[in-house]
């Protein structure tokens, strides 16, 4: 046998390692590269799935907020229209006292102010929110305008949710 031949078998065997170490390692890097894809692709869809149910859970907080928002809304809109409803009914208990049966009306509450305190009572009539009001020994009645308004307001009860609906 000759040297070079021998030189050229062992050259021939060196390439053929070179090669097969070669497609062993592009094999390897390749299946190396596809498990990190696909661990990356269940990454990419862990994430995609975590933001999802975060975005639902911070949608339904502002659900939740904007719910509490609009109802605060309608209630203050509820609240205005009960104050408004008061200011036009004192507004309106006002407008008695020029009216030339206001003093007939006087006599009806003092006389119903006695009933109910006895005929010693100090009765102050027309006082500065009309009406009248009477005291005796530590009672006292209340029929001014502004009170006699403000119980029919609170009579009304459930008949004032009838304004908003």
């Amino acid at each position: 046998m000759n040297l070079e031949a021998y030189r050229r078998g062992r050259l021939e065997d060196a390439r053929a390692n070179v090669e097969r170490i070669a497609a062993e390692g592009e094999s390897m890097a390749a299946a190396r590269l596809d498990k990190a894809s696909r661990a990356a692709d269940l990454i990419i869809a862990e994430a995609r799935a975590d933001g999802a149910a975060q975005a639902g859970r911070e949608m339904a907080i502002t659900r939740v907020h904007e719910q509490r928002r609009s109802h605060r809304m309608v209630l203050e809109a509820r609240r205005r229209a009960y104050e408004d409803l008061g200011e036009r009914a004192s507004a309106a208990a006002r407008e008695l006292r020029p009216d030339p049966a206001y003093p007939a009306l006087l006599d009806q509450l003092e006389r119903l102010s006695r009933e109910q305190l006895g005929d010693g009572a100090r009765i102050e009539r027309d006082p500065a929110d009309g009406g009248v009001v009477a005291e005796a020994e530590g009672r006292r009645v209340d029929y001014s305008l502004a009170a006699l308004t403000e119980r029919c307001l609170r009579r009304l009860g459930a008949k004032v949710e009838e304004l908003w609906r």
